[in-house]
């Protein structure tokens, strides 16, 4: 079984043992910090990176709106890897978003 464990503190003790404990038992368990997530955008195979950043940007904004999100950091399209999938490229972008702890709405 696949198991989620959300957790403000992955590298604490509690949390740690957790993810030891569901492994022990045969599960696959991953730890997600609620505070921080990505937003991955994938427009049609071609598009330009131009296009790309606009939407990369116009996204990022709509997520700043919210006064919960703290901050955001996008990285607009990839380097063409080896590993890298066929549909990645110039049309993708991972917009990564950190939340207020604690529910505090105030930027600094």
């Amino acid at each position: 079984m696949k198991l989620a464990i959300l957790s403000r503190a992955p590298r604490s003790y509690s949390t740690q043992r957790l993810r030891t404990a569901a492994t022990e038992r045969g599960h696959k368990a991953k730890v997600l910090d609620t505070l921080r997530f990505a937003i991955d955008l994938a427009l049609p195979v071609g598009t330009p990176l131009s296009r790309t950043e606009r939407v990369s940007a116009e996204a990022e904004a709509l997520a700043l709106a919210h006064p919960e999100v703290r901050t955001t950091y996008a990285t607009v399209g990839t380097d063409r890897r080896a590993d890298a999938r066929a549909e990645e490229g110039e049309n993708t972008a991972r917009i990564r978003v950190e939340l207020e702890p604690g529910g505090n709405t105030a930027r600094k």
